[in-house]
């Protein structure tokens, strides 16, 4: 049994607490009276209240309504509405402190008790006190409601216990309803019967008795409670005791007095589920007392912190303390069973007997029975030998070996140790507390021992591993393998070579699930799962809110898992999502195509849950590429969710998710990304939106189809991409009814632009007279000998009374004409493509079958597919060309003639006898100077170079943690511009573009961050510390950690130069901060001179490793701490410092030696090897925790994690699971 906690808070003094029935909430009551609302499943402060003044003692949940009522040393209880998050009402009436307040679970009733040495009862519904008990004559310190009785018993400082009999209040209460009910008319008379009743009760009359009064506490009665189902109570004191009583009708009975604490005991309950009684004291301890044989089976200590108030919920086996310095939650044993899935049959552990429930009959049969009690509480594991038939039970420190053998009782043999599982089919591995693996036989004797970390090696070398840190746990991996659990990794050990050959950070595991194939392991925890593969390479990471209970792998290498309120998915490409809402806790144990098996908390054994699997079978059938599994799941299943169409769409298949779509507008986008042009002008036609023309007309433009594009343009009366179209196809025939077209519509600028591209001087005229620019048009007319014109023009000139421009004779006799096309260019030709078998299958279930031979047969529905039609050709159907026998060249084509047909496909069977010189065959689409940078690399400064800007900064993420990428900016735009230039051509051509890179392989490409350039800037850094110029030093270590991210390395030697110039920048300016921050500090000597002995153990260079000792030398002989200065100046004897500083040096040995004292005591251990804090710059010495910066790998304190690095500024502290820099390039 185990204090397992599940949730802790600190704050103030915590007296009152009380958890949700139903939800997962708890309200607890402070000292200084402030009242805080958590969700412990995940782990938030909801709300705070604040009406009371002084303490709050007395704290409870409303059974069915958002109700909770408080009370405390005002002497008020107060009614809250925790959803509206407001204070409702007060009821007045005590005079002293109150200690408790409780809701009744049926009646609108609330109890409460009082230091003024009454009870009262009160209506919370409208607002009144109908009950005041009197009896005790001292403190009433309890009161509580029993839970299925008309019962109410109180405790009191009087040395007593009293349980009052309410049944009389009952029945009054209901008898004051009902005649209200049904006689309206005594309303009044009976609503005010109350009041006349409590003046009653102040005169000793009331309808609530006095049943028994128990009298053997010796000292005052601190609290008392009902057994939920017995008739049992069970009551604690200041005499330190504990007192177990038995009910009857006619009595009370002491059964026995439990003695262990040793302060006044402050709360005490029963377990609601197991023969248990709870008790905290001022003692500090919460002590576990079994019921059937009254003694303390357990105690729990929290140091000096005493305990106060004790709650458990309702139906869970879930308790909560609070304590001087906040409250806990927590459980005292584990609820998962322990299983074992084995492929159509699950194992379990039942009445100490093994169970095994077949997965096809579903049903359950006993196959073993211990002749020993099976602890199931402490039960970690079940590990199945099916060769030997042995089951192996795991527990905590001990195992059992099991044999299979469902007619007789057997006792199995037992060994001690920690984790235990199968290495052979006849051998053991037990991991020891020292960290040693212990391999036994089925006789349980110890064959070998390999003992961690010193008998095993790495797999990249044969040295021996000395920071394999804390064995916890060992997990099978298979064959000859063993997985090994630590607080922060895990570990793949090859038995028999003993090595090590990989690991992952993972922490706090509590499980790892291999796969059926054992290709994938899953490593679960509290709220996190990782994904990987078998060589512990991470594929994905699952982090949730709420805990993680249940998961299992299916055989098609899905891995499930629930958790407290849904059941989930996970798929092997790392896409997760939800399958569906649960309403208990479940331990999913096996999943079998659409029902999964699970157990709960009720031992009930094995059962089962059907849900639909349709989302991650069409899924995984995708990512793995399997369309023959996704198209029988396409015909049966209604798939058409948004987030499933996004999903085929972001994984390559738009047109899979086109046979899904019913809205127009989205149906016309995928159709453009897959290139269903013909089924994009359907959608475009129904929506017949300028915008979705606008967009067609675009695509359609790039595959060359030039019908569409015209099409579009028509129905966007856009005569200027009308003009563009005619003008680079050559269809003068249409361009020439454009000036028609733009005269009818009043648009000169059209007109004008058309009349230029037509090379028609008279249209031109005729647009610029129209625009008033007569002067234009006159010499227009001029120029191309158009005198009947020119004279007409001249005429209104002279008309509206202005000057007639100048005549003027051209230099030359030939007037420039616009360019004519030789070719008129049409659609472009297409290839054929292959549809695939999804296409086909739908393409399937669209056919008509009949016996008859059918013609023109009309395929209804939402899809008209064009290789139906048997007597259409393949060249046809691709090309989308109009047909000649058109009446309108505006609009789209009609259908094709049958006779037509026959004639293509006699004319393209001979047309394929031709020679290979008239079939058109597409040209290849080459790569791009950066698609060849970037191709498969993962270096981030190609990236950059190929402008993918968002790639290269999501790289550096994943790789160094980076997350500021501003002092990057500069950096990007350089980098950018050094890899290309640009040439300006002549007018009308083209910039000749450059890129610096091997012009003929287009994949080198020359970063100007060299390893050249960084070492000449670390030598100037340098050169700069050595002078004394700190600042101007520190700025050039910030920018080498900048600019080192963006280099390309050719040769793998220069990856460890990298590596030890990062290491360096990184000391060297968390030394110079230091001695920064240092010198701000002039008037606090004992900091700086902490500081400055910190300055010392930095990773400097020789030179200034001896400056930064003598300056702590100096500093700590002027502040008297002689022990640090004879250290500093040893250190630099020991260094081989200048003549002149030896000197000195050793005089100030001789001084300091016969002054062996320190006038500051230091956070300061010189033989105790240290990291130092890079923000707080305090020592992390070895053994402590600390999280690191994963790109310059600064130290910093826990606290710190999540934060921006004070080193490089750049990089998130503590992030994990990065894959680290890369620089080197790919030969």
């Amino acid at each position: 049994m185990d204090l397992l906690i599940k949730f802790q808070t600190e704050s103030e003094k915590v007296k009152a607490i009380a958890f949700h029935p139903t939800r997962p909430l708890i309200i607890v009551g402070l000292h200084d009276g402030e009242i805080q609302f958590w969700d412990y499943e995940l782990k938030i402060l909801l709300s705070k209240f604040k009406k009371h003044e002084g303490a709050v003692r007395g704290i409870d949940f409303h059974p069915t309504q958002p109700l909770f009522v408080s009370a405390g040393d005002d002497g008020l209880i107060s009614i809250w509405n925790y959803k509206e998050r407001k204070h409702l009402y007060y009821l007045e009436g005590h005079t002293d402190y109150i200690r408790t307040v409780q809701f009744h679970k049926e009646f609108p009733w609330i109890v409460s008790c009082s230091d003024d040495q009454t009870i009262r009862i009160w209506n919370w519904q409208n607002r009144t006190c109908i009950s005041i008990l009197t009896g005790h004559n001292h403190y009433v310190m309890c009161a509580a409601f029993h839970p299925n009785q008309d019962l109410l018993l109180s405790a009191s400082l009087d040395n007593t216990i009293r349980i009052w009999d309410i049944s009389g209040l009952r029945k009054k209460y209901f008898s004051i309803e009902n005649s209200v009910n049904l006689n309206p008319q005594n309303f009044s008379v009976n609503i005010s019967s109350p009041l006349s009743e409590l003046q009653k009760d102040l005169f000793g009359t009331s309808d609530v008795e006095l049943k028994f009064i128990l009298e053997d506490h010796e000292q005052g009665v601190n609290w008392a409670a009902f057994h939920p189902h017995l008739p049992l109570l069970v009551s604690c004191s200041d005499d330190q005791d504990l007192k177990l009583w038995k009910i009857t009708d006619s009595q009370v009975i002491l059964i026995e007095t439990l003695i262990g604490h040793t302060n006044n005991v402050c709360s005490v309950l029963f377990h609601p589920k197991e023969d248990l009684i709870l008790s905290d004291s001022e003692d500090s301890t919460l002590r576990i007392w079994s019921l059937d044989k009254q003694i303390n089976i357990k105690t729990f200590s929290r140091g000096d912190e005493a305990f106060w108030c004790l709650a458990n919920h309702p139906t869970e086996s879930l308790f909560a303390a609070g304590h001087d310095k906040g409250f806990i939650i927590f459980k005292l044993s584990k609820e998962r069973p322990a299983y074992f899935h084995l492929e159509r049959n699950i194992l379990f552990v039942k009445n100490n007997s093994i169970m095994n429930y077949n997965m096809n009959a579903h049903s359950q049969t006993v196959i073993a029975k211990s002749a020993q009690k099976i602890d199931q509480k402490s039960l970690l594991g079940l590990h199945y030998n099916k060769f030997e038939k042995l089951m192996l039970l795991e527990f905590s420190d001990n195992f059992e070996l099991i044999r299979l053998s469902a007619n007789e009782s057997n006792r199995g043999q037992r060994g001690s140790g920690g984790s235990c599982i199968w290495i052979s089919r006849d051998k053991i591995g037990v991991l020891s507390q020292d960290n040693k693996i212990f391999f036994k036989n089925l006789q349980n004797h110890v064959t070998k021992t390999i003992s961690l970390p010193d008998d095993v090696s790495t797999n990249t070398s044969k040295e021996i591993i000395h920071n394999l840190g804390k064995i916890t746990r060992i997990f099978a991996a298979g064959f000859g393998m063993v997985l090994l659990r630590t607080d922060s990794k895990v570990y793949l050990l090859d038995i028999q070579q003993k090595k090590i050959l990989s690991s992952i950070s993972a922490k706090r595991i509590k499980q790892a699930l291999w796969s059926d194939d054992m290709n994938y392991l899953a490593l679960i925890g509290a709220f996190e799962i990782i994904i990987c593969d078998k060589k512990l390479k991470q594929i994905v990471v699952i982090s949730e809110k709420i805990r993680i209970k249940g998961y299992c792998w299916s055989k098609n290498n899905v891995f499930f898992y629930t958790t407290l309120h849904h059941f989930k998915y996970c798929l092997s490409n790392g896409d997760y999502g939800i399958i569906k809402s649960i309403e208990k806790c479940i331990y999913l144990v096996a999943v079998d195509n659409n029902i999964a098996f699970y157990f709960d908390r009720i031992d009930d054994g094995v059962k089962v849950m059907e849900f639909d699997p349709t989302e991650f079978a069409l899924k995984s059938a995708i990512i793995n590429n399997k369309m023959e599994d996704v198209v029988p799941l396409l015909r049966n299943k209604n798939v058409t969710s948004r987030a499933f169409i996004e999903y085929l769409t972001k994984h390559g298949h738009p047109d899979i998710a086109l046979h899904f779509v019913q809205n127009e507008k989205t149906k016309f986008e995928l159709a453009l990304q897959c290139g269903e042009i013909q089924t994009a002008l359907d959608s475009a036609k129904k929506i017949d939106h300028r915008i979705y023309w606008q967009n067609l007309a675009k695509e359609a433009l790039k595959q060359g189809n030039v019908d569409i594009v015209e099409n579009c343009h028509l129905r966007n009366e856009n005569i200027y991409g009308l003009i563009f179209l005619y003008s680079i196809t050559g269809d003068f025939d249409k361009l020439s009814k454009i000036p028609k077209i733009a005269e009818m519509k009043d648009d000169l600028l059209s007109h004008f632009q058309a009349a230029l591209f037509l090379g028609s001087p008279e249209e031109r005229i005729k647009s610029l007279v129209k625009s008033n620019q007569l002067n234009y048009a006159y010499l227009t007319a001029k120029t191309y000998g158009l005198t009947e014109e020119a004279e007409k023009i001249q005429a209104l000139i002279e008309q509206k009374k202005k000057n007639v421009p100048d005549q003027f004779e051209p230099k030359s006799k030939e007037l420039i004409t616009t360019p004519r096309p030789i070719l008129h260019q049409t659609n472009w030709p297409l290839l054929t493509v292959s549809r695939g078998i999804t296409y086909s299958t739908f393409a399937k279930d669209n056919v008509i079958e009949d016996d008859k031979p059918q013609e023109n047969i009309v395929i209804e529905g939402e899809w008209d597919i064009p290789e139906l039609e048997e007597n259409k050709t393949e060249n046809q159907i691709q090309t989308n060309e109009p047909q000649e026998n058109e009446d309108n060249d505006w609009i789209d084509g009609n259908e094709i003639d049958l006779l037509e047909i026959t004639e293509n496909i006699e004319k393209s069977i001979d047309s394929s006898q031709k020679s290979e010189k008239e079939i058109f065959v597409a040209p290849i689409h080459g790569k791009t100077s950066h698609e060849s940078w970037i191709g498969s690399s993962n270096i981030p400064a190609e990236y950059v170079a190929a402008g993918h800007f968002k790639t290269a900064m999501d790289l550096l993420n994943s790789q160094i943690g980076i997350v500021n990428f501003n002092p990057m900016k500069n950096l990007f735009l350089s980098l950018f511009l050094s890899a290309h230039d640009s040439l300006q051509a002549f007018p009308n051509i083209i910039d000749i573009n450059y890129e610096n890179c091997d012009q003929i392989t287009k994949k080198t490409f020359s970063s100007p961050f060299t390893i050249e350039k960084m070492k000449k800037l670390i030598q100037e850094a340098l050169n700069l510390t050595t002078s004394g110029k700190f600042l101007e030093s520190m700025k050039i270590f910030e920018l080498i950690l900048v600019q080192i991210p963006l280099m390309i390395l050719n040769d793998p030697s220069e990856v460890n130069e990298v590596k030890k110039m990062i290491v360096l920048s990184k000391e060297y300016l968390s030394g110079l901060k230091l001695e920064q921050k240092r010198k701000e500090l002039q008037n606090n000597p004992k900091r700086s001179l902490e500081m400055s002995c910190y300055f010392t153990h930095c990773n400097l260079q020789l030179n200034h490793l001896i400056l930064s000792l003598r300056s702590a030398m100096l500093l700590s002989l002027k502040e008297k701490n002689h022990i640090n200065a004879l250290s500093f100046a040893k250190r630099i004897l020991e260094l081989g410092a200048s003549k002149d500083l030896s000197d000195k040096a050793r005089k100030v040995v001789v001084y300091c030696e016969k002054n062996q004292s320190n006038a500051y005591q230091l956070n300061y251990d010189e033989r105790n090897p240290f990291v130092l804090c890079c923000y707080s710059f305090e020592p992390i010495y070895r053994g402590n925790d600390s999280v690191d910066c994963p790109y310059c790998g600064a130290s910093y304190l826990p606290k710190y994690s999540n934060q921006l690095c004070n080193i490089c500024q750049m990089s998130k502290i503590g992030m994990k699971d990065l894959k680290g820099l890369t620089l080197l390039k790919k030969i």
